[in-house]
């Protein structure tokens, strides 16, 4: 039986190592994807920041030519609709703006929680590796304890092999007195 069991620990520090293996490998995996969503989420940043730039730019460009429609309006040398045109696209303008600018604070909190995640891959990672490792150092507790107990039962029996008792008659040994 004791024999049984140490094989039975011996299979389950085998099977913890294979765990250990696999665990490591899936945190390499799932940190090298963190660092995939990091660079996405960078691009994502970088874009929306040029969005930003471009939509700046169109705003000023948008308002520039607004005013340039009021002062000809107000000189009688521009129609009115091109005056509410240029009011129309001054506001949109300001508009997209604002998006783009909504869209690059989007973009900082992606970054921002890809930057998160993949601390978090490399703790969870680390603290489920920690736990098969420790149940790997309890295996090879139990495993040390079995073989020393396995030794004293085989120093115990080799004692009692060693033992022998001669009888001055024949018949059945009922107790042996100590000498």
């Amino acid at each position: 039986a004791l024999v049984a069991r140490l094989a039975a620990a011996q299979a389950r520090v085998a099977a913890i190592d294979t765990r250990l293996d696999a665990l490591d490998d899936s945190r390499t995996a799932a940190t090298a994807a963190a660092g995939s969503r990091i660079r996405m989420s960078a691009t994502r940043l970088s874009a929306a920041e040029q969005a930003l730039f471009a939509a700046g730019a169109a705003r000023e460009a948008a308002e520039k030519n607004l005013v340039r429609q009021r002062s000809l309006a107000e000189e009688g040398l521009s129609a009115q609709r091109a005056l509410e045109l240029a009011e129309l696209d001054a506001a949109r303008a300001r508009t997209e703006e604002e998006r783009a600018r909504a869209a690059l604070e989007g973009a900082r909190g992606d970054l921002s929680a890809a930057t998160s995640d993949r601390a978090k891959v490399g703790t969870d990672g680390a603290a489920s590796i920690s736990d098969a490792a420790a149940a790997r150092a309890v295996a090879e507790s139990e495993i040390a304890a079995m073989r020393a107990e396995i030794a004293r039962l085989d120093v115990r029996i080799a004692r009692q092999k060693t033992q022998v008792v001669t009888a001055p008659r024949d018949g059945t040994i009922t107790r042996v007195l100590g000498r």
